[in-house]
């Protein structure tokens, strides 16, 4: 993929220093690349947060040899806009989780809605829309 929306420079060594700021949109999928990972780290993922809440949502990382690591986040990802925080994690090689970073995400607000943003496969093969819609001033995803 050529898109990358950020591309973070994991410092291990600097824990107190922030990660690059994400910029992202409402429902809107996000890509992004790593440099930087410990070669005797695997299983890396971005825990993303939802602004207002503790919740958050795990994005697993490809490994590309040679090439560092990338992710991508789904529209669904991102339910609500304001700010956040996302962690970058991984599996040391003690079968550990390590962490290995956190950075902030400014979510801004969809101001556009009833357009499909993503597509999703169920366990049968079928295919799935979601699209955006604004509910009662609420944004939300809707599957067809």
């Amino acid at each position: 993929m050529d898109l990358y929306n950020a591309v973070i420079e994991l410092r291990p060594s600097r824990l107190d220093l922030p990660l690059v700021k994400w910029c992202a949109a409402q429902l809107a999928s996000f890509v992004f690349a790593m440099r930087g990972v410990p070669g005797d780290v695997d299983g890396v993922q971005i825990h993303i947060g939802v602004p207002g809440s503790s919740d958050h949502f795990v994005v697993q990382c490809a490994e590309h040899p040679g090439r560092g690591w990338s992710g991508y986040a789904s529209p669904g990802c991102f339910p609500a806009a304001g700010d956040a925080t996302y962690e970058v994690v991984a599996t040391d090689a003690a079968d550990n989780e390590t962490f290995l970073g956190r950075g902030s995400i400014a979510i801004l607000p969809r101001t556009a809605g009833n357009e499909i943003v993503a597509t999703a496969t169920d366990e049968t093969g079928g295919a799935h829309t979601l699209t955006a819609v604004n509910l009662d001033g609420e944004w939300t995803l809707r599957v067809d």
